[in-house]
Formats: structure tokens, sequence, C-alpha cells
């Protein structure tokens, strides 16, 4: 018998699944395109990606199967448009995991955190590689590693909103905050469009979601809210922090 998912573990995945190192790549592209105003990239990005969370979570409550991303074109369409959705999907993934790896990895080395002295591309393959060897010994995306992953990134979350409050009940809001000359949504969206993707993971296992006739809508529509609210918070608060210490003082 197929293990059901309550709703409180599901919203978790969900946004877990959302919430990633796209985000902390987005920062700094925001802010120096928009400076304050960064986090509309954000607003604009969810506007337009609601049509797509709205009709995957409909097909996710109507048909609360395994791999929906396969199943709904295939079931609604045809097989060849099935076929074409889940490749589509798998080389999107692998090539979003890659580049997320190699960011990862990165960093990692620009700060002399990893040991030995391996090109970047071997350590991303190790990476790789080790998560696709826990994949195969059995870890269950539904089950403690969810609590693990949720509290690695509350720390550095936590941390910046925790700061934002701080550095804002000292010096409190900037007298004036000044429009980029060339401000434009078109060029915030590609940056914010990328931090949202995700969502869609949960209709890989929309039929262990416990009452997903009646919950698979609303965790994808509360986990993309969720996601909206804490981008949105967390870009302030590091604008706020990062253009306050910079910029001159009176």
């Amino acid at each position: 018998m197929t293990n059901t998912i309550s709703f409180s573990l599901a919203l978790m995945m969900g946004i877990n699944t959302i919430v990633g190192a796209g985000f902390l790549v987005n920062i700094y592209p925001l802010m120096k395109n928009a400076g304050y105003l960064g986090f509309l990239g954000y607003s604009a990005a969810f506007l337009v990606m609601l049509p797509a969370m709205i009709v995957i979570a409909r097909f996710a409550q109507e048909r609360p199967v395994a791999a929906g991303i396969y199943n709904y074109p295939k079931e609604f369409l045809s097989p060849a448009w099935g076929f074409l959705s889940g490749w589509s999907y798998f080389v999107g993934k692998s090539a979003t995991v890659a580049l997320l790896t190699h960011a990862l990895v990165s960093f990692l080395l620009q700060n002399n955190i990893l040991w030995g002295n391996f090109s970047a591309l071997t350590y991303d393959a190790i990476f790789v590689t080790g998560l696709g060897l826990l994949n195969i010994a059995g870890l269950s995306i539904t089950g403690n590693i969810q609590w693990f992953f949720t509290g690695l990134k509350a720390i550095p979350f936590t941390a910046v909103l925790v700061g934002g409050g701080a550095f804002l009940a000292r010096h409190g809001l900037p007298a004036t905050i000044a429009m980029p000359p060339d401000f434009s949504l078109q060029t915030l969206l590609p940056l914010a469009l990328f931090a949202f993707s995700g969502f869609e993971t949960i209709c890989a296992i929309g039929n262990r979601i416990e009452n997903a006739e009646k919950n698979a809508f609303r965790i994808i529509m509360a986990a993309g809210c969720i996601v909206l609210v804490l981008y949105t918070l967390l870009q302030l608060s590091v604008t706020l922090i990062l253009e306050g210490v910079c910029s001159p003082g009176p």
C-alpha cells in the first residue's frame, strides 16, 4: 500500500522545491538593475506564472496521479505530447540541477571550503553522482530529508530577515529611494521566473497526497504565494542592508 503524504508535508515539499539556489543567485542582479524595487521582479514573475500554476494545480486536483507532467498531456492531448513533455521536463530539470550544482561548487571553491585540488567540473560530477547514488539507495524525498533541507534553508534566510529587521530598527527607512534610470521589469523577469520553477513537482507524487482532490490545488497555490512573500521580504532585507551600508552617510 502506498503511504500517503499529509497536507503539511506536501506543502513543505512544494516550498522546498521552489526555494533554492536560484534565489541566492538573483539577489545581486535584481538589486543592481532595480535597487530597492528589485522585489517587483518576483511580483511580476508570479503574475506571469500564475496561469500555469492554476492549470497544473487543477490537473493535479482532478487527476492525482504519479508523473503528472507526463500523464496530463498524454491523457488530454496524445501520447506523442506526453513523450515530448516528459523528456523536455527531464532535460530542463537536468540542466537546472547542473547549473545550480556548478554555482554551488564555484562558491565553495572561491571560499576554499572544498578539500582537494580538483577542477570545478570534477566536483560537479562528484556532487551529481552522490545525489544519484542516494536516489538509487532509496532515499525518500517525502521523509525526514524534507525537514533537513528546510532547516538548512531556514538558517541563512532567518539570518537575513533578522538582519534586515535590525538594520531597519537602527537606521530606519532610507530618506529617498532613487529610481534606476534604466529600470525595466523586462530585465528582471528572466531572473525572477527562474526562481519560481519547481512548483509543479507536486504532480510527480499526486497519487500519494492525502485527499488530493481537495488538497493538491491548495498545496501548489499556497506554496507559490508563501514563496512570493518570502522572496519579497528577503530581497528587501538584503537590499536594505547592502544599500544602507554602501550609501554615503549624511
